[in-house]
């Protein structure tokens, strides 16, 4: 099902801070980090049975008040992190999102198989080696 990039990045809100780190001054006066903040159950953008998926994913990252947060300092200005962090939390939703493929049940090979009862058969030699003689 094709979601909607653009609401659900309306319903985010952003916060922007100083980043820290070297740069002095200027480091200090600037605010160029930016934090995604993201109520996940008052999304009208995911349904509930998305929302529950979003949040069983991304259950370390979500906070007890049911808010995802993500934050980004890496680049040097507040719009270039603020992309960063839209990207970021996107790709975060579509993982999430994404179910995963089912398990397609395999057989072992003759080869396999082979190896696995020589080495049983080596290892039960050993043991006969290892008992008292009779």
């Amino acid at each position: 099902m094709p979601m909607d990039r653009t609401a659900l990045l309306a319903e985010c809100t952003f916060v922007t801070g100083p980043s820290g780190g070297p740069g002095g001054q200027h480091a200090n006066k600037v605010e160029t980090q930016v934090t995604l903040r993201f109520a996940v159950g008052a999304s009208q953008v995911l349904t509930p049975a998305q929302q529950e998926m979003v949040r069983r994913h991304l259950a370390t990252r979500i906070s007890q008040e049911d808010i995802l947060q993500l934050h980004a300092r890496e680049a040097r200005s507040q719009r270039a992190n603020k992309e960063v962090v839209q990207a970021r939390f996107l790709r975060l939703i579509d993982q999430a999102l994404t179910p995963p493929r089912p398990r397609k049940a395999t057989r072992p090979s003759r080869a396999a198989r082979e190896r696995r009862l020589d080495a049983k058969k080596r290892r039960s030699e050993k043991k006969q080696w290892r008992r008292p003689p009779e």
